[in-house]
């Protein structure tokens, strides 16, 4: 009898599992990846009007703010299939600061070298 209920169920929790977490993920994704789309593409829009960035900027503009919300999406799924989050958060932030750490002194060396708009140039 025993036996019977465990097997009952297991054979329930499986059948529970993809009805109840992966179909909604799976939504989830496909909306979320809708949502970054239009987003996106608003953003697009919007830099062709502003002259004053360059092209490269423009699209590395893009795929960042892109790139984030499509890691807050994933965090967004992960967290409904009733994981912890916080540790992946926390490794976002220390790889977002362990980035910015290594782009600091190419950006002290790019200001140094670029003269300030104020500034004669020789």
């Amino acid at each position: 009898m025993e036996t019977e209920t465990i097997v009952r169920n297991t054979s329930e929790s499986g059948r529970g599992f993809f009805v109840d977490t992966i179909i909604p993920g799976i939504i989830t994704l496909i909306l979320s990846g809708i949502v970054i789309y239009i987003i996106r593409a608003f953003l697009i829009k919007s830099l062709r009007r502003n002259d004053k960035m360059e092209e490269r900027q423009k699209v590395r503009l893009v795929k960042a703010i892109t790139t984030a919300l499509a890691i807050v999406a994933i965090i967004i799924v992960v967290s409904g299939y009733g994981l912890q989050t916080g540790s992946l958060v926390a490794l976002v932030g220390v790889a977002g600061l362990a980035l910015s750490l290594a782009a600091g002194p190419a950006v002290q060396l790019f200001f140094r070298l670029c003269p300030a708009p104020y500034q004669a140039v020789p």
